[in-house]
């Protein structure tokens, strides 16, 4: 499910789970597609159990590298064996990766697996998809993505009834 719909009336059940289409590009070099949908109807209702998701559709985690996402935002992939990658950013910046040499005890990996930067604007206010986080450092290279980023709904109506779930992580 993605792109703009239309109509007078939009339900999702309580047994409906709808995802949005996972972000991918085009195989020309063209402008990406998916990651996003814009639903609008007179009335939108999403009932007790439905859910709109769009988790992971965002900006992809690649293998062995920092996470996709606009304007360097993307997590950044470990610097040092066996260094996890940092989050991306998007409203705030990204959580740096961090370690657990001993049980119960978590250390920060600073620059060695930097958080991507925020870069939502607070002005324009603009539906952007989340940044993905950076890859771990470790081998092989081919099993290590951070994860993707959300994806975007919008939902438009004159009537907007949510008792169900919408998320975008």
């Amino acid at each position: 499910l993605g792109g703009d719909l239309t109509f007078n009336t939009f339900t999702v059940t309580a047994t409906g789970k709808p995802h949005v289409a996972l972000l991918f590009g085009d195989a020309d070099g063209g402008a990406p597609a998916g990651g996003w949908l814009h639903v609008r109807a007179n009335t939108i209702t999403i009932e007790s159990g439905g859910l709109i998701e769009a988790d992971g559709a965002g900006y992809a985690g690649v293998d062995g590298a920092d996470g996709q996402a606009p304007v360097g935002s993307g997590g950044g992939k470990g610097t040092a064996p066996g260094f996890p990658g940092g989050g991306g950013g998007f409203f705030g910046n990204g959580a740096n990766g961090s370690q657990e040499p001993t049980a119960g005890t978590c250390v920060d990996s600073g620059a060695g697996a930097a958080g991507g930067p925020a870069f939502f604007d607070m002005v324009a206010k603009t539906a952007m998809l989340g940044a993905a986080g950076g890859a771990a450092n470790v081998t092989p290279a081919t099993a290590t993505a951070g994860g993707s980023g959300g994806g975007v709904i919008i939902l438009e109506a004159a009537v907007l009834q949510i008792d169900g779930a919408v998320t975008a992580k």
